[in-house]
């Protein structure tokens, strides 16, 4: 805060302490105290042959490995497949121009803002015995879950590789063609190393939401696939073996940390590498480069809406039968012998959930991002503020399955006895909708200078003036676009909820995962059903919040 206003307005530093505080209080309470309790029951925790003994038990299991190798292998096939078929669609939707380019751009879009339990669904329903794609015998595998990670990361490397893509300078290119280079020389010599940045940013990114896909590996891996999230599901609700599932808690926290900072590292590299220009500059399809265009439509058709579609499809049909019995079902509370409850109870329950966790981690986050958005002149004030921004990042590096066990094993535990509580479940889900709601926020305010503040308190503008008519509109656009959001990660959260949620108020992605494991028609159609309903709420937020972002109430 500059000088001039803190003297306008000395509650100003009031504020700042208290919108430090609150956050940071918040994180010791529901971050560091469930992580820092996970790692003493883990490895400080004596047992019979000492401290680490539970570490070495873990580490000596050879389903340890197993689940450690297949963690990497998914995280690293994925991470390969996501790239190599985002590249030629980055270069087709965003250095091509042609009539049908937006839809697309749209279609690529969309799989990134849904549900993971709700594409993990559509992959089940297109890989099943009566599947589209059952031919390829891919239930249950390995293969099956990386084709899911390719569809829900395609986006992220299209998005972020486009857009670089599309702005690079030609003439250093066209100078190398002159200079009697070839067009496949020039471009690996010229073009990739421009876009190395960008390649490395999305693949450390796809990386890390490929290393935490709970919800593909619980849906689609079976028995023969077995992450370290999934060990961790089985040794606390079947071994119930905490100490040992902190163990491997531990180990997940190491490899997604391990990804975030190289995430964050290629970010940085890939926003300083090269110089853009400020407009894209794509040019006309002409000869082969139509081609192009066509083999990118079958590789959406068939890699993006082929899964929604078989989804869709299955929703109205049970026993080779058109049907409205998967959505009539859905309200019943004897449907099916593993549900307690109507399914659409699961629904409410989800949307409730969501919306206290959305409020929670709007109000945090934008706590935190009024702090560090803040011009400071003194340099120490500077660096904590980057340091206090980086401490609220750090949820964001720790899977949502090890918040749950940790929650489980805390809050959920005397003397806080939190288990019953409807807040628990939002508070976890809150813990990782915040850094997306800070890193939405930030940049909104960060628009507003100190300047324009000083003017109008030199002008004479009282603090609350000042506060409703310079800073008001960006803090209410932010807002409106972060709660969006966070909604929207909120209501489709399934790893916190696997471990939180009490057998008669199952959320609606846990529902789902639960009537998608059975071989009853009934219950696989009700699944369907459910997870049509859980991806078109989701996709109605998220276009209710583009559509504000296009009338400039925020963007992001």
């Amino acid at each position: 805060m500059s000088p001039t206003f803190a003297r306008t307005w000395p509650l100003g530093r009031v504020f700042l302490v208290l919108a430090a505080g609150i956050p940071l209080v918040f994180l010791g309470i529901c971050f560091f105290y469930p992580v820092l309790a996970l790692a003493w029951l883990g490895v400080g925790q004596a047992g019979e042959t000492g401290c680490f003994s539970t570490l070495g038990r873990v580490l000596s299991d050879s389903l340890t490995w197993r689940a450690i190798r297949d963690t990497l292998i998914l995280a690293l096939g994925g991470t390969f497949f996501s790239t190599l078929v985002g590249l030629p669609l980055a270069w087709v939707l965003y250095c091509l121009d042609f009539r049908f380019r937006t839809v697309l751009r749209t279609l690529v879009t969309i799989p990134f803002v849904l549900p993971t339990i709700g594409v993990a669904a559509a992959f089940k329903a297109l890989f099943s015995e009566d599947g589209w794609l059952a031919v390829l015998r891919l239930d249950g595998t390995l293969g099956a879950v990386i084709l899911a990670m390719v569809f829900y990361n395609v986006s992220l490397v299209v998005r972020t590789v486009g857009p670089v893509w599309a702005r690079i300078d030609q003439r250093a290119y066209q100078a190398a063609r002159t200079l009697g280079a070839t067009r496949t020389r020039a471009f690996f010599t010229v073009t990739m190393q421009q876009l190395l940045g960008a390649i490395a940013s999305a693949a450390s990114l796809v990386f890390l939401y490929c290393s935490s896909s709970y919800s593909l590996v619980m849906v689609l891996g079976g028995i023969g696939v077995a992450t370290l999230e999934s060990q961790i599901y089985q040794t606390t609700s079947v071994d119930l073996d905490l100490a040992a599932a902190a163990v491997l808690a531990l180990l997940q926290v190491v490899i997604v940390a391990v990804a975030l900072v190289g995430s964050q590292y290629f970010q940085s590299k890939a926003r300083g590498g090269v110089k853009l220009a400020t407009v894209e500059n794509s040019k006309p399809a002409r000869g082969r480069q139509r081609l192009a265009i066509w083999g990118a439509t079958a590789v959406i058709a068939l890699l993006i809406v082929a899964p929604m579609a078989q989804v869709v499809t299955r929703s109205f049909r049970r026993r080779g039968q058109w049907t409205l019995q998967n959505y009539l079902d859905l309200t019943r509370p004897d449907a099916s012998i593993l549900i307690e409850q109507p399914v659409i109870n699961s629904l409410g329950i989800s949307l409730r959930a969501a919306f206290i966790g959305a409020i929670l981690s709007t109000l945090l986050g934008a706590l935190v991002a009024a702090v560090t958005s803040r011009h400071y002149r003194n340099p120490h004030l500077s660096r904590a503020a980057e340091i206090f921004d980086s401490l609220n990042m750090l949820p964001l590096g720790v899977s949502s399955v090890v918040i749950g066990l940790g929650f489980l094993i805390t809050l959920a535990a005397p003397p806080w006895n939190l288990a019953d509580s409807p807040f628990l479940l939002p508070i976890a889900q809150a813990l990782g909708a915040s850094p997306l709601v800070i890193r939405l926020m930030r940049p909104m305010l960060q628009t507003v200078t100190p300047k324009q503040r000083e003017a109008a308190a030199t002008l004479g503008a009282t603090p609350s003036r000042i506060f409703l008519t310079i800073d008001g509109p960006y803090i209410w656009g932010a807002l409106v676009v972060a709660f969006g959001f966070a909604f929207a990660v909120c209501f489709g959260e399934f790893g916190a909820a696997s471990f939180l949620v009490m057998p008669e108020s199952l959320t609606l992605p846990v529902m789902i995962y639960k009537l998608s494991g059975s071989a009853g028609p009934a219950e696989n159609g009700m699944a369907m059903a459910a997870a049509v309903i859980l991806c078109l709420t989701c996709s109605l937020v998220m276009s209710a919040v583009e559509a504000l972002r296009r009338r400039k109430v925020g963007e992001y």
